[in-house]
């Protein structure tokens, strides 16, 4: 078995809702501890996790039920819900424009200046971060990108991200990775069939 570290990053909104939406959000106990989210929502049966941590507010993380309610279906029925805004706005079909003035993150910043050079700077960055051991060979996450910058922001300085890296035993790459790893960690969130980033000017 082998450690591998996770870090979810998001830089904007993960989840938006509109009017007809009868999606539930909360981040209310037990769903305000990012543990119990990893460890009771986003992990199944045979992976362990430990180290883990959220970076920002505690209005951007969460948990959201009747995603396929929506139309169209969200995919995903219920999970973790992590956002740049506040998250107790998507159920009210409110648009996630809480400036909360946190930090951006670096590596964000770097994605989003491969799609356009005049981005230079990241605000409001969500980070769920956690060291897990798959005890197979292999293991599966599932994930859904939203914005409600689409589509006036489309291909403009203004650019949400989601990002997924991933860091361990023989993984190297250009973004930060834990003292553990030294190798850099890799973006597995990518355009499916190509190389591009999650972005909303990429989709």
């Amino acid at each position: 078995m082998k450690k591998i570290v996770l870090t979810i990053l998001v830089s904007l909104f993960v989840f938006i809702g509109k009017a007809n939406a009868q999606i539930t959000t909360s981040n209310n106990p037990p769903y305000n501890s990012a543990a119990n989210l990893v460890n009771n929502v986003l992990l199944g049966q045979g992976v362990i996790a430990d180290s883990i941590q959220f970076t920002g507010d505690a209005n951007q993380i969460g948990f959201f039920n009747n995603g396929n309610t929506l139309n169209p279906a969200l995919g995903l029925d219920s999970g973790i819900v992590i956002s740049s805004g506040n998250i107790n706005d998507i159920a009210n079909g409110g648009v996630l424009s809480t400036n909360f003035g946190n930090p951006g993150d670096p590596d964000l910043l770097t994605i989003a200046q491969t799609i356009r050079a005049g981005i230079n700077s990241s605000q409001d960055a969500a980070a769920l971060e956690f060291d897990f051991t798959p005890q197979g060979d292999s293991i599966e996450f599932r994930f859904v990108f939203a914005s409600d910058e689409y589509l006036q922001w489309v291909d403009s300085d203004f650019n949400d991200i989601f990002a997924f890296f991933v860091s361990g035993p023989g993984i190297a790459g250009p973004y930060a990775s834990p003292g553990s790893f030294p190798n850099g960690a890799i973006n597995i969130a990518q355009v499916p069939g190509t190389i591009d980033p999650i972005t909303i000017s990429t989709i």
